[in-house]
């Protein structure tokens, strides 16, 4: 996922409109088109953001006008802490927690290994991910079809043997993951990802550049869950 400057409003409809309807934004209707304009102005304009909202509309074919309501329902549930902590992260604000976290609840689809997976992603750092690790945490072919709807999404790039997903979108995941799981999936999340840390030695060199990153934040959850509320 390339990381480039703002696009000017003809990229950006040209982009959004390649993506939702297959073809040019000038071989759409004059009345498709002022819709796609009025709703391309709610939209940040970095390719990120763009390419993230056109893949969900055209994923799950919702329309123009339900994305948007969905985005305000989700923007105004962000409370005091999400608030905050946008404003103290570059690139990182309310539309594009919306945004993301709207993508992220579809693709999660409320199955136990997807919640498992994305909390696996989020506790590593956001680049060069190796495949096989997240298939050693979930121990079945449900890791191909997971990475394949994050794709889909635009939430990841892949490599082959790697992912590697944008520092703010990975920096919504962790959030967002963390606020959608129950205290007893933690805990057996964490229970599985330190024996796959810990317990398979052919694995330790390639976790080399993500241990720390994982430590930290599991050191940093159980701080706040022993600190008295």
């Amino acid at each position: 996922m390339v990381n480039v400057g703002a696009l000017e409003e003809r990229e950006k409809r040209e982009l959004f409109s390649n993506i939702v309807y297959g073809h040019g934004f000038v071989y759409l209707r004059d009345d498709k088109k002022e819709k796609v304009v009025k709703f391309l102005k709610t939209i940040p304009e970095f390719p990120l953001d763009v390419c993230a909202v056109a893949y969900y509309i055209r994923n799950t074919n919702i329309i123009l006008e339900e994305y948007s309501d969905l985005l305000r329902k989700r923007i105004k549930k962000l409370n005091k802490e999400q608030r905050s902590l946008m404003r103290e992260n570059s690139g990182y604000n309310e539309t594009r927690y919306g945004i993301i976290t709207s993508s992220l609840k579809v693709i999660l689809d409320d199955k136990i290994e997807n919640k498992l997976l994305l909390f696996f992603i989020a506790l590593m750092d956001s680049q060069g991910i190796p495949k096989y690790l997240l298939s050693n945490a979930t121990n079945s072919v449900d890791t191909g079809s997971f990475i394949k709807r994050l794709r889909e999404h635009s939430l990841v790039t892949d490599n082959g043997s790697e992912i590697s997903i944008h520092r703010s979108n990975h920096r919504i995941a962790y959030d967002y993951i963390l606020k959608n799981v129950s205290p007893e999936e933690l805990d057996r999340f964490i229970e599985i990802i330190s024996d796959v840390i810990f317990d398979k030695s052919e694995l330790k060199l390639t976790f080399v550049p993500h241990l720390e990153s994982i430590l930290s934040k599991i050191s940093e959850m159980s701080a706040s869950m022993n600190t008295p509320s």
